[in-house]
């Protein structure tokens, strides 16, 4: 059996088992130790002479002083005992000599480099001797926060959950969350992949889940959304399309831009330009075995956008 704190309401338990005439074995199986630990812990609750009679608050009292040697030892805390303060200089600062102060994890990887701690401890480590020290860091700044009208955005991004057994198979699990940036009503749901098909599917269930579309959608730099980062001009995926495809429902109406997007995979042209040339020829309503036009290649945004409109809009009613 594995290392096992033991704390003052655990002995209060044995304690209270002992007096009650519960055996060893008894006790050991109730609280879930070790059979060994509570033969050493209810020699000590002898030892210690507790009167029968006494309340469990006595008798904690005198049980917390039997916890001294059940203390496991910190090995990797003790090598930050000589760096005391040069720890508190980095993190805290300096004004006297003009020292800023670190975000923990910078100050972790200059004592690393200056003193070779890599071997000895970690960062996990250095955190725990910090806030055992009560060492904080930099204030944190104020944010601003951009306020929207209700209906106005979406904000979306993955988490990564993981691998979980999913149907017999061991899958790594990903956390789609779509937030409201008005009222911060969140919705979640979990997936297997974050490809163009699963996103668009994640983003339609999310807002048959809030009742509607919103003007909006802000993707995270998630590779389904994003193909390249930029905190003003981020170049997004195939899913700019589908975002210009809803203009259309203004000035034509659901039933036509579903008529639309329908014929244009027909002719596997799945693409803005294509269905709004079907849209304005009022071509939605001709059969899809006669052609009667050809229709011009369209500039492409994806490989594979057949699949991603039949997710957004086969079979969706938007409201």
């Amino acid at each position: 059996m594995g290392y096992h704190r033991m704390t003052a309401e655990l002995l209060g338990a044995i304690w209270t088992r002992l007096r009650e005439g519960i055996s060893r074995r008894g006790i050991a199986e109730a609280l879930g130790l070790d059979k060994k630990t509570v033969n050493q812990y209810a020699e000590r609750i002898e030892q210690a002479g507790i009167p029968r009679d006494a309340s469990l608050s006595q008798a904690l009292a005198i049980l917390t002083g039997l916890l001294d040697g059940n203390r496991k030892g910190q090995p990797a805390l003790a090598v930050f005992e000589p760096l005391r303060d040069d720890i508190r200089h980095l993190i805290q600062g300096d004004r006297e000599t003009h020292r800023q102060p670190m975000k923990a994890k910078t100050a972790w990887l200059v004592l690393k480099d200056l003193y070779s701690l890599g071997p000895r401890t970690s960062y996990e480590s250095f955190k725990r001797f910090c806030r055992r020290e009560g060492f904080s860091g930099p204030p944190s700044k104020p944010v601003a926060r951009i306020e929207t009208e209700p209906g106005e955005e979406v904000q979306l991004d993955y988490a990564h959950m993981g691998p979980w057994m999913v149907l017999d198979r061991r899958r790594t699990v990903y956390a789609y969350l779509g937030i409201l940036s008005h009222s911060r009503l969140p919705y979640l749901e979990f997936c297997t992949s974050q490809d163009e098909a699963s996103f668009a599917g994640s983003t339609q269930r999310l807002f048959h889940f809030f009742g509607g579309a919103v003007r909006r959608v802000n993707p995270d730099n998630l590779k389904a959304g994003v193909l390249s980062a930029d905190i003003y001009d981020p170049v997004l995926n195939r899913l700019r399309t589908a975002g210009r495809l809803l203009k259309l429902r203004e000035p034509y109406g659901d039933q036509r831009l579903e008529a639309a997007c329908a014929k244009a995979l027909y002719y596997d042209e799945p693409v803005y330009a294509t269905v709004k040339r079907i849209l304005a020829g009022n071509l939605e309503a001709v059969p899809s075995n006669v052609a009667p036009v050809t229709l011009q290649p369209a500039r492409t945004f994806v490989r594979t956008a057949s699949e991603l409109l039949g997710h957004l809009f086969r079979g969706a009613a938007w409201t």
